[in-house]
């Protein structure tokens, strides 16, 4: 063990930003969090923001200029749709756009200059099978495709110069076993 949160937390993100780990959100079992912490190892966790709002499940993404883009999600009761850059030097976290509807469960991934989200689920929980371009200095959304199939849970991450899909939750329930590399248009 390295480390303690400063409360016990699940369905979180945590992500790569400069040297740091930024952690973002999560449910203490109780409630969902509306805080940003940073994490680096060999020091203490300490909190360089708080999002306007709780959140649990949403995406979270390294965007460039050490900044952090966090978008859907979950207040507890409600999917959101807000989008959210988060500036850790100067603990600022600010609404930059919206997405065309609120979202949770929903995975989100950084190429160049745009945070690319994959399905997620509605307040009805729906699977959805679009993909949305968000511009990272914007914040402006536009349709970037749509998934083979609808999808919720999974996983994003960057590899070089493309997008990887990993596991996630079909519109059936059936878990996914598979990793997709992703063809985006842009």
């Amino acid at each position: 063990m390295v480390a303690h949160l400063p409360e016990p937390a699940s369905d979180l993100e945590a992500v790569p930003v400069g040297g740091a780990i930024l952690i973002v959100g999560g449910y203490t079992g109780v409630q969902p969090l509306r805080s940003v912490l940073s994490y680096t190892p060999g020091r203490r966790i300490r909190r360089v923001a708080d999002l306007p709002h709780a959140l649990r499940y949403a995406a979270a993404a390294a965007a460039p200029g050490g900044l952090l883009l966090v978008a859907g999600g979950t207040d507890g009761v409600h999917a959101r749709d807000e989008i959210v850059r988060v500036d850790p030097a100067h603990g600022r976290a600010t609404v930059i756009g919206r997405l065309p509807s609120a979202l949770s469960h929903v995975a989100g991934a950084v190429l160049g200059r745009t945070l690319y989200l994959f399905g997620g689920r509605t307040d009805a929980g729906t699977a959805r099978r679009a993909i949305w371009a968000i511009d990272t200095r914007s914040g402006r959304v536009k349709s970037a495709g749509r998934l083979p199939a609808a999808l919720s849970d999974a996983a994003a991450v960057t590899v070089g110069n493309r997008i990887l899909l990993v596991g996630g939750r079909t519109a059936a329930g059936r878990v996914s076993d598979r990793i997709v590399e992703l063809a985006l248009r842009r």
